[in-house]
């Protein structure tokens, strides 16, 4: 019986409500290297690329004890289009913050702010 409880935890798609803003490469909006994400992509040259890239709040990170991890691919879902789509998890936002996401974009025009939900589609390991 205790088997198939963690066999069904594990398999259950990880979902979390969440605050949504976005950041742009700024050493006002970053640290010292706003292209470089803590996972030590070039988020610039991701965006360049065509992949859209997101920050996720220290508790929701593997690391931290949360349940992401760099490279996730992960959904946003929101009432915001701006904010729907696939990401990258490839940076992390400062301690102060819990339950939040950031997108990152080159241009800070599309900055934009939601709610919606965050879900692991494919794990990096």
């Amino acid at each position: 019986m205790i088997a198939l409880l963690v066999a069904l935890a594990i398999s259950l798609p990880v979902k979390r409500d969440i605050k949504i803003t976005s950041y742009n490469p700024s050493v006002h909006q970053t640290d010292a290297s706003p292209c470089v994400g803590a996972s030590l992509r070039n988020l610039c040259t991701a965006a360049k690329e065509g992949d859209r890239t997101v920050a996720l709040s220290r508790d929701l990170l593997w690391r931290w004890g949360g349940e992401f991890r760099w490279r996730d691919k992960v959904k946003i879902t929101s009432d915001n289009p701006q904010c729907n789509g696939v990401y990258s998890l490839e940076d992390t936002m400062a301690k102060r913050f819990k339950a939040r996401a950031e997108i990152f974009f080159m241009d800070r025009k599309k900055n934009t702010s939601c709610n919606g939900t965050i879900e692991k589609l494919q794990s990096s390991r």
